[in-house]
């Protein structure tokens, strides 16, 4: 934990500019940064009591996210589940339901056209 502060302060003093899109998490998340580029994409860490497993790969994160009963979340607290309530924190039937209506929403041709529509209101302001 000592670490990790260190870490985050030592970033927020440095400043931003020069830094790429991949490079964005150096500053957002030191410490993943730190450990991804010490101990590869598939890694862990320790977060107090609690491991933290890292996985990168689309494919791998996709298996994860399509078989919630293979995969399971990890208890949340209370306050967590207050604060984040939805799709993140339901499990089981509920989720599965969920998972089918936000679908459409979410699909390539649906993204890009909201793109399209969001691109030329956005390119006039700066």
């Amino acid at each position: 934990m000592k670490d990790m502060a260190m870490m985050s302060e030592e970033a927020k003093s440095k400043p931003c500019s020069g830094w790429s899109a991949l490079d964005f998490s150096r500053g957002v998340q030191p410490f993943l940064h730190h450990t991804i580029n010490t101990y590869g994409k598939h890694s862990f860490s320790w977060t107090g009591p609690v491991p933290q497993v890292n996985i990168f790969e689309p494919e791998l994160i996709r298996e994860i996210l399509t078989k919630p009963d293979l995969y399971r979340k990890p208890n949340v607290t209370p306050v967590f589940a207050l604060l984040l309530p939805g799709l993140i924190n339901l499990e089981g039937e509920k989720r599965t339901i969920h998972r089918r209506l936000l679908n459409p929403a979410f699909h390539v041709t649906m993204i890009f056209y909201e793109v399209l529509r969001f691109f030329p209101p956005a390119s006039t302001m700066s």
